[in-house]
C-alpha cells in the first residue's frame, strides 16, 4: 500500500495531477537550523509497555513493513526519533501511534479550514438518498521525500524504522492528503450529478434518486480503486439511505433532520465526567487537554444554538493561561467553570435532535461607497434561492449561477474598481492571495444563514 499512488500514474493523469503525485509529501520547516536542532537533542525513545500491548505492536509493524508503509534503517541516519505508543480506538481495538508533536514544532503551520457538519446543511436537500464511503488507510498512499523519512523514525523492540508512506501524526498530512483527494473527486464530479462533501477520509454523496445514487456510488467505488483507494467497509455505507451517520451526527435527510450519534454522546459525557471530577478534587489538568475539549463542545454548535455562550467561561480561562504557559503545561481550573460543565451534561445526556432548514439570507452588509449593492446582490440571488426550494431538485448549477451574478455585481462597485487598480500595479502572486480572501469571505457570509 505504501506509495501506490505514484505507480498508478496513468490514473492521475487523467486528472493531470502527475507532477503533484511526483512531488511527494515533504516536510516545510521554519528554519535551515531545524535539522541542527534535531542532532543536538537527538535521542531514543524505547517503547515500553504491557506484554499485550507489545504484541498488538509486532503484528502493527508486521503489517506496515508488509504493506511498505515503514522501513528499517541503520540508527545513524536517523535525524530524530519519535516515541510510539499503543492506545485503543472507538472499537476498543489497539492501534499504533507515532508521537510526531517535536517535528510538528519547527514545521510550518498552515492554516486549514475543514469541511464541516455546516456544508452538509448547505449542501442537502430534503428527500435525498445518500452513502458513505470510507477510505482505509487513505493516508498512507502518498510516499515520503526520501531525504524527510529519517525525521519520521522511532525504535520499537530493539530495531529502529522510518516511515516510507505519508503518517498522520504531521500537521502537514491532512493538507497534503485533502489535496489529492479533492482533484479526484473534482474529476468524478464533472462527469455526474451526485453531490459530494470530504472530510479527511470519510465521504457524503447526495442525490435526490435512490437508484441513480445506488448506480454512480458504485462507479465512484470503482474510481477510487483505480487510484488505489481501498474502501474501510466496516465504517462504509455504501447503499443508499435516508438515515446516515456522518461526522458523528445521525442525519433523517427525510426530515431533514439531525441528532449525535450514542457513541459520541457516551464519549462526550464520559470526558466530561471527568473534568468535573479533576476540578472538584483541584487535580491539575494539562491545558491542552483541556483546550481539546472545548473543540469537542464546539462540535455541538449546530446542535445546541447557546454553544458560544456556555463556553465563554472556559474559553476565556484558555486564552488567559496561555499567555504565561505552554500547551503541554499543567493547570488548576477554578471551580467556576463547574456550572459550564453541568449546563454541558445535562445538554449531552438529552441529545436533542434538530431540524435543519435552507433559509434564504435577509440581510447582507453593504459599503457606503455603493450602499445599493447589496440590496442588488440578494434580489438576484433570492429569486434564485426561492425558485430552488420550491423545485426541490432544480439546477445542480445553482451554485455556479449565484457565483457568478454575485461576482457580476460586485464587479460594478466603485470600491471594488479601485482594489482592481491597485491589484494591477502590485505583485502578482500577493494579487491571488489577496482575491482569494475576498472570495472566501464573500463564500462565509453567504453560507452562513442559518443563525
Amino acid at each position: 500500500m505504501g506509495g501506490k499512488t505514484i505507480r498508478y500514474q496513468e490514473s492521475w493523469k487523467l486528472v493531470k495531477e502527475v507532477e503533484f503525485i511526483q512531488k511527494r509529501f515533504f516536510l516545510l520547516f521554519k528554519s535551515e537550523n531545524s535539522e541542527k536542532r534535531f542532532k543536538e537533542r537527538l535521542r531514543i525513545y524505547p517503547f515500553s509497555s504491557s506484554r499485550q500491548e507489545k504484541i498488538t505492536l509486532i503484528e502493527k509493524l508486521e503489517e506496515e513493513q508488509k504493506e511498505s508503509i515503514i522501513e528499517k534503517i541503520h540508527p545513524e541516519q536517523v535525524k530524530w526519533f519519535n516515541s510510539t505508543f499503543v492506545i485503543p480506538n472507538h472499537h476498543q481495538k489497539l492501534k499504533k501511534i507515532l508521537d510526531t508533536s517535536s517535528v510538528n514544532k519547527v514545521i510550518q503551520t498552515i492554516h486549514f479550514k475543514m469541511n464541516r457538519i455546516d456544508q452538509v446543511r448547505d449542501l442537502k436537500r430534503k428527500g435525498d438518498w445518500a452513502t458513505s464511503p470510507g477510505l482505509k488507510s487513505a493516508f498512507h498512499h502518498l510516499i515520503v521525500y526520501p531525504p524527510h523519512r529519517p525525521y519520521l523514525a522511532f525504535e520499537a523492540m530493539r530495531k529502529v524504522h522510518q516511515y516510507r508512506a505519508m503518517h498522520f501524526g504531521t500537521q502537514l498530512s491532512p493538507i497534503f492528503f485533502t489535496q489529492a483527494l479533492a482533484m479526484v473527486l473534482t474529476k468524478i464530479q464533472r462527469s455526474s450529478d451526485i453531490r459530494i462533501l470530504s472530510y479527511m477520509d470519510d465521504l457524503l454523496l447526495l442525490h435526490q434518486n435512490k437508484e441513480i445514487m445506488r448506480e454512480q456510488t458504485q462507479t465512484m467505488l470503482r474510481i477510487l480503486d483505480a487510484f488505489v483507494w481501498t474502501i474501510a467497509q466496516q465504517n462504509s455505507e455504501t447503499e443508499p439511505k435516508q438515515q446516515i451517520n456522518f461526522l458523528g451526527w445521525m442525519q433523517d435527510l427525510k426530515r431533514i433532520y439531525l441528532k449525535m450519534i450514542d457513541l459520541k454522546k457516551q464519549e462526550l459525557h464520559f470526558q466530561l465526567k471527568r473534568f468535573i471530577s479533576l476540578i472538584k478534587r483541584q487535580i491539575r489538568i494539562m491545558i491542552k487537554l483541556f483546550a481539546l475539549l472545548i473543540g469537542k463542545l464546539n462540535f455541538l454548535r449546530v446542535q445546541v444554538r447557546q454553544a458560544s455562550i456556555y463556553l465563554k467561561l472556559m474559553d476565556s480561562t484558555k486564552t488567559r493561561v496561555l499567555k504565561n504557559k505552554e500547551w503541554r503545561e499543567n493547570m488548576i481550573l477554578s471551580k467556576e467553570i463547574l456550572q459550564e460543565l453541568y449546563w454541558w451534561q445535562v445538554v449531552i445526556m438529552r441529545n436533542q435532535g434538530m431540524t435543519l432548514e435552507v433559509r434564504i439570507p435577509e440581510a447582507v452588509m453593504a459599503s457606503d461607497a455603493f450602499p445599493q449593492a447589496g440590496e442588488r446582490y440578494w434580489n438576484c440571488k433570492r429569486r434564485i434561492l426561492q425558485s430552488y426550494m420550491e423545485h426541490g431538485t432544480g439546477n445542480r448549477n445553482i451554485g455556479h449561477i449565484t457565483r457568478r451574478i454575485g461576482s457580476h455585481i460586485l464587479r460594478t462597485i466603485p470600491l471594488q474598481i479601485n482594489l482592481q487598480k491597485a491589484a494591477n500595479q502590485s505583485d502578482p502572486h500577493q494579487v491571488r492571495q489577496f482575491y482569494h480572501c475576498i472570495r472566501f469571505s464573500r463564500t462565509k457570509i453567504r453560507l452562513s444563514t442559518h443563525s
